[in-house]
């Protein structure tokens, strides 16, 4: 099903490109501010940087990802890391961020946000991804 919502990014595509994407932006910022009221001075850039995003390469990467599987390799990686687990992820999946991390045998981080969280979240962000840079860090002596 999630191969399928990537691959169908298509029509988000042309959608975007024929106008409903200013739309989308500012239902975007409208929401985020709401959640987080200190974002308001920041709107005319937020925007600017939404506007900037090169909808093709968007499309493309989701493309990519619809086809792309780790699965075969993950667990032989050996390597330090640490996940950070939003727990209200509604672009991925807690049960597939979960899968990451057991497969590179890493501690999860867990933050109660959705996908948006460096945004949103961005001090609880900020130390969660912290955190999990000292783990990794420590891991290999840095």
């Amino acid at each position: 099903a999630e191969r399928t919502l990537w691959r169908g990014l298509t029509v988000v595509e042309a959608g975007l490109r024929h106008g409903t994407g200013d739309g989308v932006v500012q239902r975007v910022l409208r929401e985020a501010i709401e959640k987080e009221p200190s974002l308001d001075s920041y709107r005319a850039w937020i925007a600017g940087e939404f506007r900037r995003a090169h909808v093709e390469g968007i499309v493309e990467a989701g493309r990519a990802l619809s086809l792309f599987d780790a699965r075969d390799f993950a667990t032989s990686l050996h390597l330090p890391a640490a996940v950070v687990l939003t727990t209200a992820d509604r672009l991925v999946a807690p049960h597939k961020q979960r899968a990451v991390a057991e497969a590179l045998e890493a501690p999860v981080l867990k933050l109660a946000a959705d996908h948006d969280a460096p945004i949103i979240e961005g001090k609880a962000f900020g130390a969660v991804i912290r955190a999990a840079v000292d783990h990794v860090a420590g891991q290999v002596a840095v």
